[in-house]
């Protein structure tokens, strides 16, 4: 076998690797939407599988938020609660605390309410409102 195309392979099989590593799931979204439409207009995406980008927090209340300041900052009102399974946060915990605080790929079965039933408390004590993410089916790191 020729040299370029050991490199060629080897190459490949690294980028595989790599790629692997910074995607958890598999792509299943029935609407592909901006975080800041998904935010406006959150009855549009009621109970689909919605594809948005935003940043990661998975460290304190777990969120998706519209940028860096927002998250930061803790703005909630600039963000979708995440409700992960105890096993997908399980199974992923080294490579979500990696992805705590960057850009990332999110899919998730969305619930939009306005009923008493979907506001929760975070772990400080406040309290947190819908939208809600539910059922995790892929989180992807952006760079």
């Amino acid at each position: 076998m020729s040299r370029s195309l050991i490199f060629v392979l080897s190459t490949a099989l690294s980028f595989t690797a790599f790629a692997n590593e910074r995607n958890i799931g598999k792509a299943n979204a029935d609407l592909d939407i901006g975080i800041v439409q998904l935010l406006s207009n959150p009855e549009m995406a009621d109970g689909l599988i919605v594809r948005t980008y935003g940043v990661l927090d998975v460290m304190h209340t777990p969120g998706l938020y519209l940028d860096k300041d927002s998250y930061r900052h803790k703005i909630r009102e600039n963000s979708v609660f995440i409700k992960a399974s105890d096993d997908f946060i399980r199974n992923n915990k080294d490579q979500l605390s990696k992805m705590d605080g960057s850009y990332v790929l999110l899919e998730c079965n969305y619930k939009y309410s306005l009923n008493l039933n979907g506001i929760q408390k975070d772990s400080l004590g406040n309290y947190i409102q819908s939208p809600t993410c539910k059922n995790l089916t892929r989180i992807m790191l952006m760079k």
